[in-house]
């Protein structure tokens, strides 16, 4: 189980290809203090905010894909549970940000335990949903 408060990350974007090389950026996941906002602290949400207005004026969109969550919490259901309802809480927040989108790949069967056995209220405003089979004709397609 993860326990913190804050996130900093770093990326510098390189002048002659405009690829990214370096971002300094520190996130608060609580409300910082006023001296922890002197400092240049600031909450997730208001970051994220900032980038998809800026991406929006600059008629630019990001993906966020997030993947392979069953191997996360292959030992704990329960944190399991709580941890994929929160991310899909986000999920329905992050609507608030057109320019930011993002997209949970999930097996059908943690699905069907985060929303059976405990109940799960919002997840019938969440769902836009695309199952993909992996049975064998297509796979071998997906192959040749």
């Amino acid at each position: 189980r993860l326990n913190f408060n804050t996130a900093e990350g770093e990326v510098e974007i390189d002048p002659a290809t405009g690829i990214p090389k370096k971002l300094k950026g520190k996130f608060t996941f609580a409300e910082p203090s006023e001296s922890g906002r002197e400092k240049g602290l600031l909450p997730i949400s208001d970051a994220l905010m900032a980038c998809s207005k800026f991406l929006l004026d600059e008629r630019k969109s990001i993906w966020i894909l997030v993947d392979r969550l069953d191997v996360i919490f292959a030992n704990d259901k329960k944190a399991e549970a709580l941890a994929l309802r929160a991310l899909f809480r986000v999920y329905g927040e992050m609507h608030a940000m057109p320019a930011i989108k993002l997209k949970i790949f999930l097996r059908d069967d943690i699905w069907r335990d985060i929303t059976r056995e405990s109940g799960f209220r919002e997840a019938s405003h969440l769902i836009k949903k695309v199952s993909i089979s992996w049975e064998k004709i297509p796979l071998a397609n997906l192959l040749i």
